[in-house]
């Protein structure tokens, strides 16, 4: 009868709490060079601005409604 063995490697990790951990050296934003946005991420945000002038435009306009200004 043979028996077949596997050599497993047994990894073992070990969990530090933030509050134990070393702290890390921050990076300082003063020297960091200005964020390059990507045209998919220009269009969005361009997108999302006159999403939300609309939506705050409609709402002014719900509010005239309402109160009379607008018949």
């Amino acid at each position: 009868m043979t028996t077949m063995t596997r050599d497993r490697e047994e990894r073992t990790y070990y969990v530090v709490h933030p509050l134990f951990d070393e702290p890390e050296e921050k990076v300082d934003p003063d020297k960091l060079g200005p964020m390059h946005l990507s045209l998919g991420g220009k269009i969005s945000l361009t997108c999302l601005r006159f999403y939300l002038i609309l939506m705050i435009a409609l709402a002014f306009y719900r509010v005239a409604v309402l109160a009379g200004v607008i018949h």
